[in-house]
């Protein structure tokens, strides 16, 4: 997917954004479009996957402390959540000083690589759940 001038859409699809010339779609474009429409509906997978882990932290701990344990799951969980639905958006940041650097970063990260670390933090957060230990009181 592409962005130009704020609007989205994806390439290869003709007229899909302004300044962009109307021409014949080739004969393999049809099947390029197909293949990248199941791709994204194919790549929600995680989102599905950290919603329901979450979701099991949620009901593990309004059971064992009732609606104070929602707070807490909410307090751990929002950063590896956010690395996992946006991981895209968090790994494009560029030039940004890291806790106190004198480098800022000069590259983007891949959304796979902030994928795999929100889940090893998701996974982390549902283990303090499940062996029940409080880094806040």
């Amino acid at each position: 997917m592409c962005v130009l001038g704020g609007i989205r859409a994806f390439p290869g699809v003709v007229g899909a954004f302004p300044g962009h010339k109307m021409t014949s779609p080739g004969p393999f474009q049809a099947s390029r479009d197909v293949k990248m429409i199941g791709y994204f509906y194919m790549s929600k997978w995680h989102k599905i996957l950290s919603g329901l882990v979450c979701l099991a932290c949620f009901i593990i701990e309004y059971v064992r402390s009732g609606a104070g344990g929602i707070v807490y799951v909410l307090l751990h969980a929002i950063w590896p959540m956010l690395m996992i639905w946006f991981s895209d958006a968090i790994g494009s940041l560029t030039g940004m000083f890291i806790f106190g650097s004198i480098h800022p970063l000069s590259t983007e990260t891949p959304g796979a690589v902030v994928r795999f670390f929100g889940s090893i933090l998701l996974l982390g957060v549902l283990g303090l759940i499940i062996w029940n230990i409080k880094l806040i009181s």
